[in-house]
C-alpha cells in the first residue's frame, strides 16, 4: 500500500526481484488477488523470487554481530 514509507528499502528489494507487488488500494488489491488466483505460474514465479531474495539475506543477524562484537563490552 501507500503505507509502506519505514519499508522503503525492502519494498524496493521486493519489487525489484519481483517478489512482491504494490498496490494503491483495496480495489487494486482485490484485483491484484485475482490475477494471482488465476495465474499460478505467475504465483509460482513470485514465490520463487520471494524465496531467494529472503536467502540472499539468511544470516544477516549473525553477519552484523560479527561486525558490531568487538565494539561490546564483554559480560
Amino acid at each position: 500500500g501507500r503505507h509502506m514509507n519505514n519499508f522503503a528499502e525492502l519494498r524496493g528489494r521486493v519489487l525489484a526481484a519481483a517478489a512482491g507487488q504494490q498496490v494503491a488500494n483495496d480495489a487494486a488489491l482485490a484485483a491484484e488477488l485475482m490475477v494471482l488466483l488465476a495465474d499460478p505460474a505467475r504465483r509460482a514465479l513470485m514465490g520463487q523470487a520471494a524465496q531467494a531474495l529472503v536467502a540472499q539475506h539468511r544470516g544477516a543477524t549473525a553477519r552484523t554481530l560479527a561486525l558490531i562484537n568487538p565494539y561490546l563490552e564483554p559480560g
